[in-house]
């Protein structure tokens, strides 16, 4: 199965998501060894860059994504 590339270095799930360990696991399921190219973390981070990616962006908030990336264009 495939996997994201920036998975080994994406910290949302340690910083954010230690206390909801079986939403973080559907979500790495569907984000991170599914349907990376939709994860709103990558879709910033080969916009912009990694230094641009907020720790606390979740994988499925589209939205927070298009207004980080909208913000600095």
């Amino acid at each position: 199965m495939e996997r994201c590339n920036e998975i080994e270095t994406c910290r949302f799930f340690e910083a954010t998501m230690k206390e909801m360990p079986t939403v973080a696991e559907m979500m790495t399921q569907r984000y991170c060894h599914g349907d990376f190219n939709s994860c709103a973390r990558k879709i910033v981070f080969h916009a912009l860059g990694e230094g641009h990616v907020p720790v606390n962006l979740a994988p499925n908030d589209d939205q927070r994504a298009r207004e980080i990336i909208n913000a600095k264009s």
